[in-house]
This record gives C-alpha cells, structure tokens and sequence, in this order.
C-alpha cells in the first residue's frame, strides 16, 4: 500500500446450521431455526506514512431464527488502531 492509495473494502456474509434444530458454539442460539444470521463489514487500510498504517474496522451482526425473539437485537463493533513500525 503506497502513502496515498488506502485500502477499502466491504463484506457481507449470512450464515446457517446445517439442521434446524442443530447446535452452534454460542450458547444463547437456543432458537430453532437454520438462519444463525447476517453480518456486514467494512474496513479502512492506509499507509498514512512510510512508517506508519492505520487500519478503521466498522462490524455489524444481527441475529436470524435460531436465536429466541428476545435475543434478536443486533451487535455492533469498531476498531481504529495505528501501526508504527521503525
């Protein structure tokens, strides 16, 4: 990545059980249903110099039917960090 070219990038992924009544490694899925649920990302990469990158991360996931109504509220998650390297 050169100083002036940034990095990014958006991603969006569903996921599923294999069987609807099957179980995943989060505990509160209890729910019955295949749709575990969506997930959008986006990320930010930049070499701001030539020792310096700074990477800005934005996640969202948002629960489907294998979690119970109750537990269908979604999860947001941010991550801004600075790397120097000398």
């Amino acid at each position: 990545v050169h100083a002036t070219d940034p990095l990014v990038g958006v991603k969006f992924t569903e996921y599923y059980k294999d069987h609807q009544r099957g179980a995943i490694s989060d505990t509160l899925a209890t729910g019955i249903g295949k749709h575990v649920g969506a997930a959008g990302d986006a990320y930010l990469a930049w070499r701001v110099l030539s020792d310096t990158v700074l990477n800005i991360q934005y996640g969202h996931f948002q629960p489907g039917g294998a979690y119970p109504a109750g537990r269908r509220s979604g999860a947001d998650r941010f991550l801004a960090s600075t790397t120097l390297s000398f």
